[in-house]
């Protein structure tokens, strides 16, 4: 968050792996600089993308 009001631009983390109840989760995030009558702060979006993840891996495992 710190980096996105700093640099007044937004900032991504892709495919961003978490584990929840031993379950590998995927998401892309993004962090946008946000102000309004002075203050300052940051609008965080999260999508999860696990299912386009596990599809990618199962094509590459397809492929071989």
């Amino acid at each position: 968050m710190r980096e996105a009001i700093r640099r007044h631009e937004p900032v991504r983390t892709e495919r961003l792996a978490t584990e929840s109840k031993g379950e590998v989760r995927y998401s892309d995030v993004v962090v946008y600089r946000s102000s309004r009558d002075g203050a300052v702060g940051a609008v965080i979006r999260v999508d999860d993308i696990t299912s386009r993840v596990r599809i990618e891996q199962m094509m590459v495992q397809t492929g071989r």
